[in-house]
């Protein structure tokens, strides 16, 4: 039986029973693999599930260009709560 070298993977969280700091890396393939369940996954499985979700995410959007008479700047942002309430007329 070979001895592979693993590494715990430090702040991860395993996706199938939640807990932290339970992930290892195998260094000679690349797959994780869970110490408190059965999980495990491939470094194949991991970049497929990579490209997926690469493809289901929308666009990211830009900053639009300020005019320079308004005081304002119009700023799209992606997530609606990064946006800072500081300018609010009565």
């Amino acid at each position: 039986m070979t001895n592979r070298k693993k590494q715990f993977i430090a702040g991860a969280v395993c996706p199938n029973c939640s807990d932290m700091d339970s992930l290892m890396l195998y260094t000679d393939d690349q797959s994780v693999e869970c110490v408190s369940c059965d999980y495990t996954q491939t470094s194949e499985q991991r970049d497929q599930q990579a490209k997926q979700t690469e493809n289901q995410q929308p666009a990211k959007l830009e900053r639009q260009p300020s005019s320079s008479s308004s005081k304002s700047k119009n700023v799209k942002y992606k997530d609606a709560s990064l946006i800072d309430i500081t300018q609010l007329k009565e």
